[in-house]
Formats: structure tokens, C-alpha cells, sequence
């Protein structure tokens, strides 16, 4: 008695087809130096190495603009031709608005629009429109970074004497507006025009009549 048996199945033979790729080996290049050029031309050198280039800025006055402050993978690194480069760029910083005799609200909005915060407002008395703003710190035109406080002054009123008699800013009692000079009473200047005999007078601000002269805040005395 015979038994059928199946014949073994055989191998496929093993062709080019059925081989499993071999892979290709990888193309690298060096990052160029390119600190120092400008965007334009760092970008030209990086792809013609084949290399992407990315950029980024950065707010700087230390650096002319539009030049390359910094690489990144660094100048002479090894990467995969195709990778990317990251060109961080110079910037430079805002200025501060100028905003001197612009009125409060003017100005805030002003600083504000250029990225710039209020900071300290105070008073100081002055023939400026009330609300004017009479100086800045810092100045307009200074470079800062976006968020840098301004502080500012704004005008407000002389005070008045009796029967709305403007003063002099700065000293008390009041000095009417008006005369070019004032002189103590009884000392030797030359006028036009004199303290009242005996006053002494506490001054304040820039002390236009020379006043105190040992700049102790009293005047006459």
C-alpha cells in the first residue's frame, strides 16, 4: 500500500526585487560662518550649500540692521544637506515718541501706540496750557526697548495772587507776573521791581530773580 505524499514547497529564489534596499548614504555640509553679513547674502551662501534658512530678529542697537548677530546650529556645525538654519538678525530698537507739548491724553496714546508704557505723571506749574505736557523722561527720540515707562510732566496754573493777580512760579508769597526783575527791598539791585519790605520768601523752583542767593530755599531773609 503507497501513500501520496506532497512534494516540499520550495524557496522562491532570492532576485534583485525581493533584496531590501540599501540605503543611500547621507549627504551632510558645514554650516557657513555667516555672522556679521548681511540677511541677504547669509542666505545666499546657506543655500547654496543646501541648506533652509529661517529667520528670527532680534532688537538691538549694538549691530547695524538687517545683519546676522547669530547662527544657530553654530558656524561649522555638521548637519543633513536640507536641514534647517536659523539666522537671528539685527533689529533696531524703537524710539520714544516725542511728546512734549502734545496734552495728556495725546501723548498716552501716542506712547502707547508706539509700544511704550505711562510712567510717573506730576504737575509743575508753568504758563503751558493746562495738561500740556512740558517735558519727558526719557526724551523723544530715544532708542528703548517696547515696554520702557515714560514719565512726563504736565502744566498746570500759576497760582494766583489777590484779585486773580498771576505769581511767579516757584515762590511764596506771591510775586505778581509781570516785572523783568525783582530785588529784595532795601538791598542793592536795581529793579525794576522790589520784594515787599521785610517778606521772606520760600523758593521753590528756578529762582529766575536770584533770590536766594546761598540756595538755603529762603529768599530775602
Amino acid at each position: 500500500m503507497t501513500t501520496d505524499t506532497e512534494p516540499e514547497a520550495s524557496s522562491p529564489p532570492v532576485t534583485s526585487a525581493t533584496q531590501p534596499p540599501v540605503p543611500s548614504p547621507v549627504e551632510t555640509a558645514l554650516v557657513p560662518d555667516v555672522d556679521g553679513k548681511s540677511v541677504d547674502d547669509a542666505t545666499a551662501e546657506l543655500e547654496a550649500a543646501g541648506l533652509v534658512v529661517s529667520v528670527e530678529t532680534k532688537l538691538t542697537n549694538q549691530h547695524r540692521r538687517g545683519t546676522v548677530v547669530s547662527t544657530a546650529p553654530f558656524p561649522g556645525s555638521s548637519v543633513e544637506v536640507g536641514d534647517t538654519v536659523t539666522l537671528t538678525v539685527a533689529k533696531p530698537l524703537p524710539k520714544v515718541p516725542k511728546v512734549v507739548g502734545k496734552t495728556i491724553a495725546n501723548a498716552k496714546r501716542a506712547l502707547a501706540n508706539a509700544g511704550f508704557e505711562v510712567g510717573k505723571v506730576t504737575r509743575q506749574t508753568s504758563s503751558k496750557r493746562k495738561g500740556t505736557v512740558v517735558s519727558q523722561s526719557p526724551s523723544g527720540g530715544t532708542p528703548a526697548h517696547p515696554g520702557r515707562s515714560v514719565s512726563l510732566v504736565t502744566a498746570k496754573p500759576a497760582l494766583s495772587g489777590g484779585n486773580g493777580v498771576k505769581c511767579t512760579p516757584g515762590y511764596s508769597p506771591c510775586l505778581p507776573l509781570g516785572p523783568s526783575d525783582y530785588d529784595c527791598a532795601g538791598g542793592s539791585g536795581n529793579g525794576p521791581a522790589y520784594t515787599e519790605p521785610g517778606a521772606v520768601y520760600t523758593v521753590s523752583g528756578s529762582d529766575p530773580y536770584d533770590l536766594d542767593s546761598d540756595n538755603d530755599g529762603s529768599g530775602c531773609e
